[in-house]
């Protein structure tokens, strides 16, 4: 397990990430990351574009192109989008405005393991990530917070992970913080690779938050 987090301050406005990670061993083969090549970025609709002013469903896309983008730059795999993961993450991100707090861990005691069963049931082997961030101000935009986690290291690191296939995204409106002064956003990313199939075995996935 891996649990670290940084503070970054941009003019004034405080960014706060947290990654975490949990894995059980898995086979995928994983090749090391290529460097960062030159290449024309496509245009991630509105990865330029505040929150408050567009759709969550399209801050969470934008959010997922501008990850893939850094990702194909460097010859990784790109994610893919997938159902459970993105559910989490979107739900994630609304409890912790409502709730105020931020974190990987509820304050109901629902941890990363837990609030992704749906996602794991049946498996053998799984491997899981969790990114999030709140941002306010200028910076307030996908690939702001993108941009954000790919100056840190440890977020860097997962976001960019060559293991890692499936994405979800969630991007509320809002900060888990009060007196901010201005409009902000909350985002979790929630990463996952899965295989060896156990069968039909029943799993329970808590909805309990």
């Amino acid at each position: 397990m891996v649990w670290q987090g940084r503070g970054i301050t941009r003019n004034g406005v405080v960014a706060l990430l947290l990654t975490l990670a949990l894995c059980v061993p898995i086979t995928f083969a994983q090749s090391e990351p290529a460097r960062a090549q030159s290449i024309s970025a496509p245009v991630c609709g509105a990865a330029a574009t505040q929150p408050s002013t567009a759709s969550a469903a399209l801050a969470a896309q934008a959010t997922l192109c501008a990850v893939n983008r850094e990702r194909a730059a460097r010859g990784l795999q790109r994610l893919s989008w997938q159902a459970q993961l993105a559910s989490e993450a979107q739900a994630y991100s609304q409890q912790m405005v409502a709730q105020g707090f931020f974190s990987h861990v509820a304050p109901g005691g629902m941890d990363l393991h837990r609030r992704n069963a749906s996602y794991m049931c049946g498996r053998v082997n799984w491997h899981l990530g969790e990114t999030l961030a709140w941002e306010a101000g200028p910076q307030n935009t996908p690939e702001g917070v993108v941009a954000a986690w790919l100056g840190s290291p440890p977020h860097r690191k997962l976001l960019l992970d060559p293991s890692f296939h499936d994405i979800g995204v969630g991007v509320a409106s809002g900060v888990p913080v009060s007196d901010v002064g201005v409009p902000g956003s909350t985002y979790a990313i929630e990463l996952g690779v899965r295989g060896g199939i156990r069968g039909t075995a029943a799993c329970r996935a808590s909805t309990a938050r």
